[in-house]
């Protein structure tokens, strides 16, 4: 029992912290390139826009309020379509990299440890550094499970280097699915099911917190 609500503050911890850390990777790469930021409770994260950007789309849309076809053919304004998804394909893109690079030295941490007899602090900072990646399996599983879903936010990543979107997500999804199965197949038998349980509740825990909390503490 001990080790099982141990596991969910784990889980629960790492879900918010995770969060907030990748958020705030987010931010401040958006601000390096000109960007304000703000928190959309809406859609539980913050989004980004450029001043100079937004008049220069206001321009093309007074200059071509009275004919919507000529706009969208407007090569100035594809110009700014390529300009906006390259920016945001940075942003996500370093927030993507930035997670990738934690868990695998979380992995590297955990599988280290793991070849002591004695299951150490480190064992289970580097196991759930591991489970990182999940963000951004459940974040795109919304696609696909609720009505109406939206695309996840690597869309722009993967629109900026022309591959297909629905096949890379699922593709991720995948890959995400048998990372997860090794990761939880390498966890001591001793704790094997509380560790399930656990990440299924502190997850759960995590994401409603975020949900109500993250604006407070948010920049």
């Amino acid at each position: 029992m001990k080790s099982t609500l141990l596991f969910i503050l784990g889980f629960t911890v790492l879900g918010i912290l995770g969060t907030y850390t990748i958020e705030i990777v987010r931010i401040n790469t958006a601000k390096s390139i000109g960007y304000y930021g703000s928190y959309n409770e809406g859609v539980f994260r913050t989004e980004f826009w450029k001043e100079d950007l937004d008049n220069k789309f206001n321009t093309l849309s007074d200059n071509y309020k009275s004919t919507d076809t000529e706009l969208i053919k407007t090569t100035k304004r594809l110009e700014l379509l390529k300009t906006v998804t390259k920016d945001r394909a940075k942003i996500e893109g370093t927030a993507l990299l930035f997670t990738i690079l934690l868990s695998i030295l979380g992995m590297v941490l955990f599988l280290t440890q793991r070849r002591k007899e004695k299951l150490s602090p480190l064992y289970w900072l580097g196991l759930f550094m591991s489970f990182l990646f999940m963000r951004y399996v459940l974040t795109s599983l919304e696609t696909f499970i609720l009505p109406g879903g939206m695309w996840c936010v690597e869309a722009d990543l993967l629109k900026y280097y022309n591959l297909p979107l629905a096949t890379s997500v699922i593709a991720f999804q995948i890959i995400s699915l048998f990372i997860i199965i090794w990761l939880i197949y390498k966890v001591s038998n001793k704790y094997r099911k509380q560790f399930i349980i656990a990440g299924i509740i502190g997850l759960f825990f995590s994401g409603i917190l975020w949900i109500n909390y993250a604006s407070f503490f948010l920049p």
